[in-house]
């Protein structure tokens, strides 16, 4: 079939493409090979297909790129690629592809990064990377694609945008990023799309968007956000006041409570003040208040107030000079020297205000570490502000300040908590009479019988020496001593032994 111009050979069993497989197909021009457990395509593979254009390689199982393969496609200008369990695309994976227009590296699972080169040589016009793996937009990659029109990063796990980071694509037309984790947009995120027309921020976990993060006024004209978490407050005047479309799919409100299901239509300019409106935050227990706890024990102090938009809860303990916010679990300290600490770090995702930092000087990084995480170790911190001490100790004694803050204001509290010392001979219970008489009569068995013993034994001795009568001091001893001649007297031959 030399006049064959497509060849369909998806859902089949193929494993491995080897060299020339295509062969003799030298007038085809659109090739689907996808949703094939392939896991090898020799370099050769795609040989003797001078004309092809279009090549779809999605759900494979390669373990990488087959950039060899590629290059002996010289007119392919839309790839499709899918599957491949690398989790990293790698510096030139596209060289030689100077006609490359379209290139969709979609359901890439694995996919966590692109290297800064990894689209070097191409000139894309529309690059999708959606159901991947990335947590950030991969910048770097993405600056030498200065034509790009089309861009989707939908349904990756990206949670922050950082500033200018689409900025070196100036001829984008359509973003889409959709699906993310993203809780605000900040500002500058858009910085240097002035033509971008469509943006898709839809099902995202958004609360606010920052007011000059939008491209100017002018040039976008849908913005879908449906899908996400909106606070309706005097926030979204100026976005409202923009009279964009939301494309069919307009956002809804999700708080304050009085808001909460609202949809937010075309044009709706005049919701604003009557409706969309900011209340500063109100602490709903106010004044002093005094906490008496023993060491040891476990402490929870709530601090909860009400406001529009959701008010961020910030604490200040006597142990650190600097706040603990409400949603991190955890307590840092970094760098070294000059140190710069958050003064204000947002519990909500409503907060709008950026973090402003104080800078600390002459400061033992290693120590203000160390007694960082061993604080970190027994303080917990909750959302709706709570925080938690297990175990308390005695320095955890002193002022805790409560600063319920938000776009309109703040208020706050002051906690006061005195920690009574441990003290063990409090735990100890008084010996009990029973155990007392009990502990007497043991001691009294034994030592009664000892001393009985004793005396019987000596009263014995004293008995039997008595009977035995008088004791001899002194006994006389006569003897015959050894003579040679003669006689003796007999009063010579005695002597008295004294007996011991």
């Amino acid at each position: 079939m030399p006049d064959l111009m497509w060849l369909d050979v998806r859902a089949n069993q193929l494993v491995i493409l080897l060299d020339q497989t295509f062969r003799g197909l030298k007038e085809l021009k659109h090739l689907e090979v996808s949703d094939n457990p392939l896991l090898f395509i020799s370099p050769g593979a795609f040989l003797g297909m001078p004309l092809l254009q279009r090549l779809g390689l999605e759900k494979t199982k390669l373990s990488m790129v087959p950039t060899h393969a590629f290059t002996t496609l010289p007119r392919l200008s839309e790839l499709r690629l899918g599957g491949v369990t690398s989790t990293v695309l790698y510096d030139l994976s596209f060289s030689g592809m100077p006609l490359l227009r379209i290139l969709d590296m979609d359901h890439w699972s694995a996919l966590k990064n692109l290297g800064p080169s990894s689209l070097s040589g191409l000139n894309l016009s529309s690059l999708s990377l959606t159901h991947c793996n990335l947590t950030s937009v991969p910048k770097e990659a993405l600056a030498s694609q200065v034509h790009l029109r089309r861009l989707d990063l939908s349904h990756n796990p990206i949670d922050i945008l950082q500033e200018r980071c689409f900025s070196s694509l100036r001829s984008l037309e359509e973003l889409r990023l959709s699906g993310g984790r993203l809780h605000s947009i900040p500002s500058g995120s858009f910085h240097g799309l002035d033509y971008l027309r469509l943006l898709d921020l839809s099902h995202n976990p958004l609360r606010w968007v920052a007011e000059d993060a939008l491209p100017p006024p002018g040039s976008l004209e849908t913005l879908l956000l449906s899908g996400t978490n909106f606070s309706c407050d005097c926030r979204l005047c100026w976005l409202l006041h923009q009279k964009i479309h939301f494309g069919g799919s307009p956002p809804v409100c999700a708080s304050p409570a009085v808001l909460q299901g609202m949809i937010i239509p075309d044009h709706s300019e005049m919701l604003c003040p009557e409706l969309f409106s900011c209340q500063p935050p109100k602490i709903v227990e106010q004044g002093p208040r005094e906490l008496k706890v023993k060491e040891g024990d476990r402490l929870t102090i709530s601090c909860q107030s009400h406001g529009v938009p959701e008010p961020s809860i910030h604490w200040v303990l006597p142990q650190m000079p600097w706040t603990v916010d409400t949603k991190s679990t955890e307590l840092e300290a970094v760098g070294s020297g000059i140190t710069e600490l958050p003064q204000y770090i947002s519990t909500s995702a409503a907060e709008m205000t950026r973090p402003q930092t104080r800078k600390w000087r002459g400061i033992n990084m290693p120590l203000m570490k160390k007694a960082v995480e061993n604080i970190a170790e027994r303080i917990s911190v909750f959302p709706g502000g709570y925080l938690q001490l297990f175990p308390v100790q005695v320095k955890d004694a002193g002022a805790y300040l409560c600063l319920a803050s938000n776009f309109v204001g703040n208020d706050s509290v002051w906690i006061h908590l005195e920690v009574t010392p441990f003290n063990a001979s409090n735990l100890l219970p008084p010996p009990s009479t029973v155990h007392t008489h009990l502990l007497a009569v043991i001691t009294a068995g034994g030592i009664l019988p000892f001393i009985s013993s004793v005396t019987l034994c000596f009263i014995f001795i004293f008995l039997w020496s008595r009977g035995r009568g008088n004791i001899k001091h002194t006994a006389n001893i006569d003897y015959i001593p050894r003579t040679s001649r003669g006689t003796s007297s007999s009063e010579d031959n005695k002597f008295t032994m004294k007996l011991i």
